[in-house]
């Protein structure tokens, strides 16, 4: 390493004096890396220069002095030289960092007086704090140079003549590609997809999205919704489903099952079925007997378990008309009904994979409407399958509630949870919905269903880092809270 001037003073002093050793030699070729000790032989210098004065002045008066050092030409205190370092800037975007010097200094208050760069850009250096500030419009490395005076407790001014390079790097979104999938592709679908409806009871409203992940491959959106309402039923259906990315015609597979279930499930609760079911709920909140459990489960798979019944089985003839195993087909589904209740709300649900799907309450209570199933690897998840029936598990992913206020009733796709909430754990905390329902809030609450739609698809192009699946959402909001 070249020494810079300071070190290379002390090291000529050093071995021009008689008990100079190699040693001391070394030391000084070492302390020259530092600029803290830098310093500090500077200031060593400057005694030395000032014993050297004093030493020749006495030896002019006829003082004889022992292992006399020689006078040392003294010139002006050298700038101490160092680099800095500051954080990456996006391309394209204005910044504020703050530029700190890599290796320690003597304590004192840096003060810029001058900066040089190699770039034509627009940079200002706030000149006592050394923020930087500006705009680099091309990917690359903007070397700075700076001439400061850190301002010593003493009084004194240390000159300091320092490096930066700070690096523009492209905004990621900038980096994703939009391919349309293939039009002329088995089982094509749009790349994205919205829907709503409205009754004096609720209004329902869903999107679903094409992942980036998906789009810079061109390949399809594995996502699917559904929604199902009528003026002449108190029961909304709402369902959304994730096609297994892995699968070849897993968005056939979603598609199919979010069609039959919500279907199937609006058929049968607007018949005697329904009525039954609300009957031996009540009943069952009275006095939670096993026969009257029983019954309860009997309406269970006359209603919800025959919708996710015919979901798997439409897949089922799909695989076999296409030639395909059923797992080909595989998707999750999350599938809910509600209804207005003379005391409350009742909502009706049925869960398989992961995603959410929630009871909201503003700013009072998230009621979970099951657990997401997660892998041993991250992923991985269960899927929709004939298994459930043939065991009896169906009816341990069903779910009955009964509430006195509802915000909403809430199903999102993993492309959703997954970006909002970072752990499973969280997906029972009413400030994380309380957050998410924020952002949700004022995009859907427009009178012009039309807008509101776009609205949500808009959203739902919001970043997340690392979170670039498909992104489904349905929502249904009861009657007070339409505005």
């Amino acid at each position: 390493m070249k020494l810079n001037s300071c070190a290379q003073l002390i090291l000529n002093q050093l071995q021009g004096m008689q008990k100079g050793t190699p040693y001391q030699i070394k030391l000084a070729k070492k302390m020259a890396k530092n600029p803290l000790i830098q310093h500090y032989m500077q200031r060593l210098c400057a005694e030395i220069q000032t014993e050297a004065t004093l030493m020749n002045a006495k030896s002019r008066r006829g003082i004889r002095l022992k292992n006399q050092v020689k006078p040392i030409q003294w010139q002006q205190k050298p700038a101490l030289e160092l680099k800095f370092r500051a954080p990456n800037v996006m391309t394209g975007q204005a910044f504020s960092v703050k530029v700190k010097p890599l290796e320690s200094l003597p304590l004192g208050r840096l003060e810029l007086c001058h900066l040089e760069t190699d770039l034509n850009v627009m940079l200002t250096v706030e000149r006592s704090t050394l923020i930087l500030k500006g705009l680099i419009k091309e990917d690359g490395h903007c070397h700075l140079y700076f001439t400061c005076f850190l301002l010593l407790p003493s009084g004194e001014k240390q000159q300091i003549k320092g490096q930066l390079k700070i690096s523009a790097i492209p905004d990621p979104r900038s980096l994703w590609k939009d391919i349309p999938s293939d039009s002329m592709a088995r089982f094509h679908k749009p790349d994205s997809d919205s829907k709503a409806c409205i009754t004096d009871k609720a209004k329902l409203i869903a999107a679903s999205v094409r992942g980036r992940s998906h789009a810079h491959k061109g390949i399809h959106r594995d996502d699917d919704i559904q929604l199902h309402c009528s003026e002449y039923s108190d029961w909304h259906v709402l369902c959304v489903a994730d096609g297994a990315g892995s699968c070849e015609y897993s968005r056939r597979g979603a598609e199919l099952a979010v069609k039959h279930a919500t279907e199937t499930l609006q058929e049968t609760l607007n018949s005697h079925y329904g009525s039954e079911l609300e009957k031996q709920h009540a009943a069952f909140l009275l006095e939670a007997s096993d026969e009257i459990q029983q019954k309860l489960l009997a309406q269970f798979r006359y209603t919800i378990v025959k919708a996710v019944f015919e979901a798997a089985k439409a897949i089922e003839e799909e695989a076999k008309t296409a030639k395909k195993k059923f797992k080909d087909f595989s998707t999750t589904l999350l599938l809910a009904a509600y209804k207005p209740v003379e005391d409350g709300h009742l909502v009706l649900s049925f869960w398989i994979g992961d995603g959410g799907a929630v009871i909201y309450n503003k700013q009072q209570e998230v009621i979970l409407l099951g657990e997401p199933d997660s892998g041993e690897y991250a992923g991985q998840t269960r899927f929709l399958d004939q298994k459930l029936f043939s065991d009896g598990s169906v009816y341990q992913r069903i779910k009955i509630k009964k509430v006195k206020e509802m915000t909403a009733l809430i199903l999102a796709t993993d492309g959703i949870t997954d970006a909002k909430f970072d752990t499973e754990s969280q997906l029972g905390d009413i400030q994380y919905w309380d957050k998410l329902w924020a952002e949700l809030e004022l995009i859907i609450d427009d009178t012009n269903l039309e807008q509101a739609k776009t609205n949500l698809i808009q959203w739902m192009d919001f970043w997340s880092a690392g979170n670039h699946d498909d992104r489904s959402i349905a929502l249904c909001l009861p009657k007070e809270e339409i505005k």
